[in-house]
């Protein structure tokens, strides 16, 4: 008996030493979102002018090495009951925007997925330069979230670049 509890004791100090251990979450309340970030990101936001309207991208960017970076984005659109009606429609805009800007040529895998009852999509690809990228997209009434990771090369997708896309919370 006396075994058994030295051995559970063990495996709760491991579990404990595992807890204490974890990232701290990063929780933006203003942006209703939360991710699990290794370091504070650097913020920014700037201004731009789309089709629908005026719009504020607001940017959370971790820089983990010289080839590879975290980032969260989220910006509000003006109310449209267009893309509120069909918001894969919209998100698939954006996708294509942002997959043109980085030059994805090569999708690994694309696929709609839900968060919290919010619509996405999730891609994974890549370029002729050798960049890797990692992207969801989530479209909750009239704010796009974005969340990724870019990094150089395919080999090596760490735990923690997976756990970073896995911890992303809509609040």
């Amino acid at each position: 008996m006396k075994t058994n509890n030295y051995f559970f004791g063990l495996i709760l100090l491991f579990i404990l030493s595992n807890a204490c251990s974890e990232k701290a979450s990063y929780k933006d309340e203003l942006g209703g979102f939360a991710v699990n970030f290794v370091e504070e990101p650097v913020k920014s936001s700037k201004d731009f002018t789309t089709e629908l309207g005026p719009v504020q991208l607001h940017s959370y960017l971790e820089e983990v090495s010289l080839t590879k970076a975290r980032m969260v984005t989220y910006s509000d659109y003006p109310i449209n009951q267009q893309y509120i009606k069909n918001p894969y429609a919209f998100i698939d805009g954006a996708k294509v925007g942002a997959l043109n800007r980085l030059g994805i040529t090569q999708i690994i895998k694309e696929e709609k997925v839900v968060l919290n009852g919010v619509p996405g999509i999730e891609v994974i690809g890549t370029n002729d330069q050798n960049l890797y990228m990692h992207y969801k997209l989530f479209l909750k009434v009239n704010r796009l979230y974005q969340v990724g990771f870019l990094k150089e090369g395919l080999e090596e997708i760490t735990k923690e670049d997976t756990d970073f896309m896995n911890s992303f919370q809509i609040l």
